[in-house]
């Protein structure tokens, strides 16, 4: 899935700015060079399938 917005509010409401965040798990690349702006105002989630289903033992 690809979503791409192109900024449409002043940046002077700009309350969380990140650039460039790349993550990887060993070799695998699973963000390259991404940009966030949040706005005061937005509510901003990133959700991602478990596609490992593992279940980890209960605590204790």
């Amino acid at each position: 899935m690809t979503m791409i917005r192109e900024e449409t509010r002043p940046p002077s409401d700009v309350v969380l700015s990140m650039r460039g965040i790349c993550k990887q798990f060993g070799a695998a690349s699973a963000l390259t060079d991404i940009d966030l702006n949040v706005h005061a105002g937005e509510v901003v989630a990133l959700v991602r399938d478990n596609r490992a289903r593992r279940v980890l033992p209960a605590p204790g």
